[in-house]
Formats: C-alpha cells, sequence, structure tokens
C-alpha cells in the first residue's frame, strides 16, 4: 500500500461572515451575483451564481477560489485544520 500527502499550495479565499464588508469583499472575489437567504433566523446562507449553478454557503464558511475559474465553500473548522494564513 501506498501513503500519500497533499502538495504545498497557496489559495486565495474569503470568508463568509454576515456584514456589508465581508459581502463587499465576496462580491469583488467571486465577480459573482450573490444572494443572501435569511430564511432561518441568526443562520444566513450565501448563494454565488456561477456558471455550473449554486455554490451554497454557510455562514462562517471560507469561500475558496479553485484553480480554475470555479469556487468552493469550506467549513471554518475544515479549513483551519487544513490551511494557514501566509500574508
Amino acid at each position: 500500500m501506498a501513503r500519500y500527502g497533499t502538495k504545498p499550495c497557496t489559495i486565495e479565499a474569503v470568508q463568509f461572515l454576515d456584514t456589508d464588508e465581508s459581502v463587499t469583499e465576496l462580491q469583488d472575489f467571486t465577480g459573482a451575483h450573490l444572494l443572501i437567504s435569511r430564511s432561518v433566523p441568526h443562520h444566513p446562507k450565501l448563494i454565488i451564481e456561477t456558471p455550473h449553478g449554486e455554490l451554497v454557503a454557510n455562514l462562517g464558511d471560507f469561500i475558496i477560489k479553485d484553480s480554475g475559474t470555479g469556487f468552493t465553500a469550506c467549513s471554518a473548522s475544515v479549513f483551519h485544520r487544513k490551511y494557514e494564513l501566509i500574508e
């Protein structure tokens, strides 16, 4: 059996917080149409319109730019285990 590790990489990411500044930063970061769903009180969801469909993120999730032109959402707990701030 072979074992594998991840190669070092650098990513760009923005955390979804329930502030106007966060939403503006995410809008600039993704360049996509954003919608904030507040159907459940105190648990807003971010909906990002992408060419591949809607990407839904929960409050506190990080939106990560992938190596292509797409984006993915990652929970804060997983994000902090996998990534560290470099700048």
